[in-house]
């Protein structure tokens, strides 16, 4: 066990140490670098945009980089996965449409994870709505705080690694189901490997990138230095620093391009090893794992959410029916009401007509005006008289 642990370290080690060769991939190189120039121009537009006061045109050309940049990461992927698999190098035409194709799986999976985190962010805010609870609120923060905090730096740890990885997974031909379902696999059986690869990926990256920005930084500042005696751009840096770049002076403007345009360069041989370093990784992780059950564990489970939402959407479709039935009943039945009120028919539910007063019984008393006079015929009678004498209508009821 010790020996094939000692193997598998030493193996990792020849894997990042390697990751150097990236260097001799021009065609990566040269996507990498194409892009970030283009990128970084691209910048230069919505930064004079931002100096005009459109807001718009910057937005739109930050996104538009984002993509370049993703583009040429991407194409480089793909490049230095051939390089680190023995395969033979594709073109680079080629290579940019599979890089672009990677690029959108790519960017679906970051959409995945913002929803992912946004839904960690709300769980984390419900749990801190506990800690205003009077009283036990503070005794609860002073335990929840360790165990979120830690919790949160566990999950934005396992989103690193995730996406260190997933770019190598997408780079090799992987559709994005698969990705998930082997990451899902590697991360579940090799934690402790991968997090200890990305670890030291990480630190020989920052090394590489502090010796070569630092080498690089050295070069701008010098150049700046004489061009701002030479070309007599200097003051503008004061109105740059009150009034961001629409108080730059037009060869101010050029040289912050110039710079920008150095450090993307630079740039892109720090992300060319990182992206073989990744490849490496990936590579030796999944050597010895088989990925087909858990993509048949995977697409058993999508198979059971489509049926389960298909199942959902039928009820719902259901309820919606019955409702609609329900609707045009009572509908029909109001109006089977209403035609039989027009006609006159008293239904059931109808409450019953006063009686007129022309149906009145004849017993009901009367006042002394009306006792006065007969109601037929209208001669005078008496208050005790109980018949007309005119026409013999019954006046009172008998007793």
């Amino acid at each position: 066990m010790t020996d094939t642990t000692s193997r598998q370290t030493g193996e990792l080690l020849g894997t990042l140490l390697h990751a150097g060769e990236a260097w001799r991939n021009w065609r990566a190189l040269l996507a990498l670098c194409a892009t970030a120039a283009l990128a970084v121009l691209v910048l230069g537009v919505g930064s004079a945009g931002a100096a005009r006061g459109n807001i718009l045109l910057t937005l739109f050309a930050s996104f538009v980089a984002i993509g370049v940049l993703l583009t040429g990461v991407s194409t480089a992927g793909v490049l230095l996965m051939d390089q680190a698999t023995g395969a033979v190098q594709r073109e680079l035409r080629a290579a940019l449409t599979d890089g672009l194709f990677c690029a959108l799986r790519f960017v679906l999976l970051g959409v995945g994870a913002v929803v992912l985190t946004a839904l960690y962010g709300l769980a984390v805010s419900l749990v801190l709505f506990l800690c205003k609870i009077p009283g036990l609120g503070p005794v609860l923060y002073a335990i929840l705080f360790p165990l979120l905090a830690l919790a949160s730096a566990f999950y934005l740890a396992a989103c690193y690694l995730f996406f260190l990885l997933a770019g190598p997974a997408l780079w090799s031909g992987a559709s994005l189901r698969q990705t998930l379902a082997r990451l899902y696999t590697l991360i579940l059986r090799k934690p402790v490997q991968a997090a200890i690869a990305a670890l030291m990926l990480s630190l020989l990256v920052f090394v590489a990138g502090f010796v070569l920005f630092g080498v690089a930084s050295s070069g701008v500042f010098f150049v700046t230095g004489l061009s701002a005696a030479i070309l007599d751009f200097g003051p503008a840096f004061g109105p740059m620093m009150s009034h961001g770049a629409a108080g730059m002076g037009g060869s101010a403007l050029a040289g912050m391009m110039g710079a920008g345009l150095v450090y993307a360069l630079v740039g892109a041989a720090v992300f060319a090893v990182m992206i073989h370093g990744s490849c490496g990784i990936y590579r030796h992780l999944t050597a010895d794992l088989d990925f087909s059950e858990a993509e048949a564990t995977l697409d058993e489970g999508m198979r059971r959410t489509r049926e389960k939402a298909a199942q959902l959407r039928q009820e719902a479709e259901r309820r919606a029916r019955d409702a609609q039935e329900e609707v045009r009943r009572r509908a029909g039945a109001a109006r089977a009401a209403v035609a039989e009120r027009g006609t006159g028919r008293q239904t059931p539910d109808d409450p019953a007509p006063p009686p007129a007063a022309s149906d009145a019984p004849d017993e009901a008393p009367r006042t002394e005006a009306e006792a006065a006079a007969c109601p037929v015929c209208g001669a005078a009678v008496g208050p005790q008289d109980a018949f007309c004498g005119q026409c013999g209508h019954r006046l009172t009821a008998s007793s």
